[in-house]
Order: C-alpha cells, then sequence, then structure tokens
C-alpha cells in the first residue's frame, strides 16, 4: 500500500501511469541523479510544472537486511520518511515528504521508494561543507 501524505500529488501520479509499488520500482526517465545496485533517484516533473523526486530502493545490501531481520522491520524509505518528518517538526528546513512504500516479505522490508517534493531553492549539503570547509569547527 502507498502511503500518500498529499492527495493532489497521488491523483498526478496516478495520471503519469504509477499506482503500484511494481510501476514505481520499474519507473526510469532521463532525469536520473544517482544510480547504483541499491536505489535510484529520479526527478519527476507532473502536470502543471509540479516536480518531486522518487528515490528507488530495488534491493537492500545485506548489512542492512540483517539489521531489518534483528531490529528495527522499517524499509529504508520509511525511516527516510519518518526522519524528514521528525527534522520538518523541529523547524529545519529540509525536504517535504510526498509519501512512500514499502514491500515487505517475512516481516523483512525488501524494496521501497520515497516521493519527496522538488526543493531545487534550498541549497545542497555538499555545496554547504565546500563553502564553509575552513570554518567548520571539527
Amino acid at each position: 500500500m502507498i502511503h500518500f501524505v498529499d492527495p493532489e500529488y497521488e491523483q498526478l501520479l496516478n495520471e503519469k501511469g504509477l499506482e503500484k509499488l511494481e510501476e514505481f520500482i520499474l519507473f526510469k526517465n532521463e532525469y536520473c541523479y544517482k544510480r547504483n545496485h541499491y536505489r535510484g533517484v529520479y526527478k519527476v516533473i507532473l502536470e502543471g510544472e509540479k516536480t518531486i523526486f522518487l528515490k528507488i530502493h530495488h534491493r537492500i545490501p545485506f548489512k542492512t537486511l540483517l539489521k531489518s531481520i534483528f531490529s528495527s522491520k522499517r524499509s529504508e524509505a520509511k525511516r527516510e520518511f519518518e526522519n524528514i518528518l521528525l527534522i520538518n517538526e523541529l523547524g529545519i528546513k529540509t525536504l517535504e515528504p510526498l509519501g512512500y512504500c514499502e514491500e515487505v516479505t517475512f516481516g523483512i522490508p525488501l524494496r521501497s521508494f520515497l516521493l519527496t517534493k522538488s526543493i531545487a531553492h534550498l541549497p545542497r549539503l555538499e555545496d554547504i561543507v565546500a563553502k564553509s570547509w575552513d570554518k567548520l569547527s571539527f
């Protein structure tokens, strides 16, 4: 089941043919920011020039799998979704989550995805660190 925060975005994604977990997991487009053996991050442009990001966890690393078996039982997407909500509650400007979904087999989350609004207006952490490197106290 896909857990959506904003029904408007759910409708826009449905119109784009993204309704089920499998459709999100298999999603690929020309706006791929990162992709490796375990996850991919895609920019998705919806009707009305709304931009969102889709982070797909299509495989989980063995170490994460062991952690899931013996502790949290939460997928990477759900964990990130909950962390974003906590950071926003603290008043720190960060991602705005739109939803997540996870596939759980025998109590172990195997595949998942996270949807967030675009934050193009905020600087990237890498850029902030690069500019401030000399001023940072360790």
